[in-house]
């Protein structure tokens, strides 16, 4: 995690979802498996203090 923002990284995309700016944040991806197969694959973006900034389902 890092302390600051770099505002030169802070490029537009046509593919962007979301970009927060947030400095000290983490991204955690969650997978569940069924039988060999990937039934759920969600991502989370947490501070450092574990408050939810966003949260997406990339499997819907």
């Amino acid at each position: 995690m890092h302390g600051s923002v770099i505002e030169a990284a802070n490029a537009p995309h046509p593919a962007l979802i979301k970009d927060m700016g947030v400095p000290n944040m983490f991204m955690l991806l969650e997978v569940e498996r069924r039988a060999g197969v990937v039934t759920r694959l969600q991502a989370r973006f947490l501070s450092s203090s574990g408050e939810e900034h966003y949260r997406i389902d990339l499997l819907d």
